[in-house]
């Protein structure tokens, strides 16, 4: 060994020391075994035991090498079961209640008509009623409105000094028509007067003439009349009378009836209508 370092001349020894113990132990093994055997074999010719004696293993030196086991670790995912929503109608919105459209206004019918020579007057219609929207006098003249709005009819008069001129706008048979006239005032008026008028099986009115203007006093309707409304100014007074229903049908026409009385010729007038 002569010539190698220290330390691996000690390790060769321990080699040998090693190897010639191994190879005395295994020829122990070899004797006792057979002896064994011869002992076990002088039974006269029974069966023979043979035990197997183990030796044991050298110890192998460990690798200084460690290998590595890798663990892999597969997780499943439970499964997932996905439940499609129930389909569902969208909401109707509920549709807010509303009031019923107002009916369309009546068509308005505009008229103008003329008291020849004085001025005009502008009326309109609409929904069976007649309404006076203006007037025009012509130079010398001044318009004055009588009856502004009626179911029946609208008057307006226009004067100069002591002349009067007037224009009626009256519906007539679902039309709107005109009528006009005029009169002189006297230069003397009638005395005063308080006198009652009669229309025979209508009624009866009673008026004041104060020497300047008309005044009503009283009505009295007749049995299946009733008064329906009434015009006072200064230089007339009319009432109208309805008939009731049972009237009606005794006149067959079931119109309207009229006491006027009024200043003509510089007198008092009564007229029935």
């Amino acid at each position: 060994m002569a010539g190698l370092p220290r330390h691996l001349a000690a390790l060769a020894r321990t080699h040998r020391r090693a190897t010639v113990a191994a190879t005395i132990a295994g020829a122990l093994v070899c004797v006792f075994g057979a002896g064994a055997f011869a002992m076990r074999g002088d039974g006269g010719g029974g069966t023979v035991e043979v035990e197997t004696v183990s030796r044991p293993e050298p110890d192998v030196p460990k690798s200084s090498t460690t290998k590595s086991t890798t663990e892999t670790t597969t997780t499943t995912a439970p499964a997932t079961t996905t439940t499609a929503a129930p389909a569902t109608t969208p909401a109707t919105e509920a549709t807010p209640e509303t009031d019923p459209p107002a009916p369309e206004p009546a068509p308005v019918a505009t008229y103008t008509f003329e008291a020849p020579g004085a001025g005009t007057i502008t009326v309109t219609y609409a929904d069976g009623v007649l309404n006076v929207v203006a007037t025009q006098a012509y130079a010398g003249w001044v318009a004055q409105v009588h009856t502004a709005t009626g179911t029946e009819y609208v008057k307006v008069t226009f004067r100069s000094g002591n002349v009067v001129k007037w224009v009626k706008a009256r519906v007539r048979d679902g039309e709107v028509v005109a009528e006009t006239g005029e009169w002189t005032e006297c230069e003397t008026a009638p005395d005063p007067v308080t006198a009652t008028y009669e229309h025979p099986g209508v009624g009866s009115i009673t008026v004041t003439w104060n020497g300047h203007a008309f005044s009503l006093d009283a009505v009295t309707p007749a049995s299946g009349w009733a008064v329906s409304h009434q015009e006072v100014t200064s230089d007339f007074v009319k009432v109208f009378f309805a008939p009731t229903s049972s009237t009606s049908a005794m006149t067959g026409d079931g119109g309207s009836r009229w006491i006027k009385v009024k200043i003509h010729d510089c007198r008092i007038e009564h007229v029935n209508g």
